[in-house]
């Protein structure tokens, strides 16, 4: 199984492949008050199903929420990243599948860089991806 990681601006088609410098580890920035997101990325070579999703060592007054990358398929016959789905696909082999970790800081969320633990229960076996959560001390005010 091959897994990396991708910032959420990068868009992840299934034919996406692991380049030499891609790595099971990112680094994501916040104020409290923030949201952000980043991508665990999976490829086998043969069928597989994710089965559970779990993140350890949140901390407090941080909460992270699972979605998978779905696709639409076109007239060009080309699968295009679409909506994120709460249901955990079956993964076709040679395809690649985004699982989405979206981190919710709270106002309150005490600054500093954190180290967390998302791991990808498949029927491949388990396989985890580091996440480095820094809250930075500035507030984003609550939209009125």
């Amino acid at each position: 199984m091959y897994i990396w990681t991708a910032g959420s601006a990068v868009s992840v088609f299934k034919n996406t492949r692991m380049r030499q410098n891609d790595s099971s580890r990112i680094t994501l920035h916040a104020a409290r008050g923030m949201e952000v997101s980043a991508q665990i990325l999976l490829r086998e070579y043969a069928d597989f199903d994710i089965t559970d999703v779990t993140v350890a060592g949140l901390p407090d007054d941080v909460r992270a929420e699972i979605r998978y990358q779905d696709y639409i398929t076109y007239n060009d016959g080309i699968p295009y990243p679409d909506i994120l789905s709460r249901t955990a696909p079956h993964v076709k082999a040679q395809t690649t599948q985004g699982v989405w970790v979206t981190f919710f800081v709270g106002e309150n969320a005490v600054p500093g860089a954190r180290p967390i633990q998302c791991t990808v229960r498949t029927s491949a076996g388990d396989f985890t991806a580091a996440v480095v959560l820094t809250v930075y001390p500035a507030v984003l005010p609550t939209p009125a």
